[in-house]
């Protein structure tokens, strides 16, 4: 598999690597289009497994390969409720 390095940080404290107060994972959503074509609706993103840390990796699968991944983060706090999306975070998927 293809390998994304991720790093969420809080923006009001951006230095310091750490989920802000009552955080306890963060979400995430992604979605794929073809390279030029516009970027994804709402409704196409899928959603990923929740991680516990700010900083993880995204695998992505050969097919996948020449796409522009589109991948959005949120923060879940111990209810499960959600926090709002952040920017998308936009990649073109390379291979070797």
């Amino acid at each position: 598999p293809l390998i994304a390095d991720m790093i969420a940080f809080d923006t009001e404290n951006p230095f310091k690597r750490a989920k802000p107060k009552d955080v306890e994972k963060i979400g995430l959503k992604l979605a794929f289009t073809d390279a030029g074509a516009p970027p994804p609706k709402p409704e196409d993103y899928e959603m990923q497994d929740p991680v516990n840390t700010t900083s993880f990796e995204i695998l992505f699968t050969i097919d996948k390969i020449g796409k522009t991944a589109y991948i959005i983060a949120y923060y879940m706090n111990a209810r499960g409720e959600k926090g709002p999306d952040s920017m998308p975070c936009i990649v073109v998927v390379m291979g070797s």
